[in-house]
């Protein structure tokens, strides 16, 4: 049922959105990028949609290159273990 490159490319990213629906920018940070993102001169909502494109859109091509998932499932596990290792716990504040 879920064949083919544009299923594999639909579950990486929605495993990207789990870890973030799960974690979300309190507990997760990007690295350096979400250094960047703070300091954009726009507004908090702004930022917070801007870091979640960020995440998902590195951790998608992150998934589908290193791993190159043929299946929609190994697509899934892949969005969230490959995106997982991008990221490091936010310092609390």
């Amino acid at each position: 049922m879920f064949e083919g490159q544009r299923w594999i490319v639909i579950s990486t990213v929605i495993g990207c959105m789990v870890l973030w629906a799960k974690e979300g920018p309190g507990k997760v940070r990007a690295y350096a990028l979400s250094n960047v993102i703070d300091h954009l001169p726009w507004s908090e909502n702004t930022r917070y949609l801007i870091q979640f494109l960020v995440f998902v859109s590195v951790g998608t091509f992150a998934s589908l290159v290193l791993v190159g998932p043929s299946t929609a499932r190994q697509a899934f596990a892949a969005g969230l273990g490959c995106t997982a290792a991008l990221t490091r716990p936010a310092k609390k504040r």
